[in-house]
């Protein structure tokens, strides 16, 4: 008796969830943000510029760093003359991708700036990767 409970009540659950699943998809709709063209664009040239570093450093035999998992060029070696190992290297690794700059748009125009303006943005130099967003997302 209890199984055949148990069994009625995951098939009832299941039944809900389904349909729950289904309504979902036709009544919610994916429109793009007001931004998303100026966003997508931000990421575009964020990427591009990622590439045009690790091309430098391979033309010019600069080997990328090991903590560079993602062949980036823009993790720098975890210690020398130059570098600490201040900052965690998860987050630098996230300031890396290019949709960085697409939520760098994202802050400034919730910000109130405006294509344009102007910002002042301090950043550590452990993230060169969120400089270029920065810079993309202007």
């Amino acid at each position: 008796m209890i199984k055949r409970f148990r069994l009625a009540a995951i098939t009832v659950i299941a039944v809900v969830v389904w349909l729950a699943v289904i309504l979902i998809n036709q009544l919610g709709g994916n429109a793009p943000a007001d931004d998303y063209d100026t966003k997508l664009e931000a990421a575009r040239l964020m990427q591009r510029c990622v590439d045009n570093v690790r091309q430098y450093k391979q033309q010019r035999g600069i080997a990328l760093s090991p903590l560079d998992i993602n062949s980036t060029g823009m993790i720098g070696d975890e210690f020398n003359d130059i570098t600490t190992t201040l900052g965690d290297i998860g987050a630098k690794r996230t300031t890396t991708q290019p949709d960085m700059a697409a939520l760098a748009v994202q802050l400034m125009g919730e910000a109130g700036v405006r294509r344009g303006g102007r910002v002042g943005v301090n950043l550590s130099g452990a993230f060169p990767a969120m400089t270029i967003a920065v810079r993309r997302a202007g």
